[in-house]
């Protein structure tokens, strides 16, 4: 058939220096949209993700999404951290990630209150620090279910368009 193929160091070059950044900006395009689309006070909700169980983990992934009026998600795979930024110790991932994404969210919309798993360091975090005064903290133990089947319908689509970009450019090199 005398087909050619671009080689492993081409076709991660292209994803690098392409593919990447084009992606990178569109998802800032569409969160400074969201962001500009929130302009009441705000329900958040939020949860970590670690690549093992237990007190194992390596990496961890917090996500949070807007509950009342649209239930988007707002820093959808916030980037994920190593274990060696919490002094090696797993359980402190999961707070570091909520202060990260509150920080985040702070600073572009109005966060009126604030919904999360049963964490102590998150609750204890949220009652104790000044930066997070006026922000209405409830601990919802059900809420991981129901986030996680929104976070599937709403990133399903915008993975396969993903794949679908990468697939092409590789295709077409």
């Amino acid at each position: 058939m005398n087909l050619k193929c671009i080689s492993k160091d081409t076709f991660f070059r292209v994803q690098k220096l392409y593919v990447a950044p084009a992606v990178e900006d569109m998802w800032a395009k569409m969160q400074e949209t969201l962001f500009t689309s929130l302009r009441d006070k705000e329900v958040v909700s939020g949860d970590a993700s670690n690549d093992s169980p237990g007190h194992s983990a390596q990496y961890c992934t917090y996500t949070m999404m807007e509950e009342l009026s649209s239930g988007k998600v707002l820093s959808c795979i916030w980037r994920s951290w190593d274990v060696r930024e919490a002094a090696w110790k797993s359980p402190k991932m999961e707070k570091i990630g909520f202060t990260r994404s509150m920080d985040f969210l702070v600073q572009r919309i109005n966060v009126d209150e604030d919904v999360t798993d049963g964490h102590l360091q998150i609750a204890a975090l949220m009652r104790n620090c000044s930066k997070y005064e006026g922000i209405i903290h409830e601990m919802m133990y059900g809420m991981v279910a129901k986030a996680s089947r929104k976070l599937t319908r709403q990133m399903v689509m915008p993975a396969m368009i993903l794949l679908d970009i990468v697939h092409s450019t590789a295709l077409t090199l």
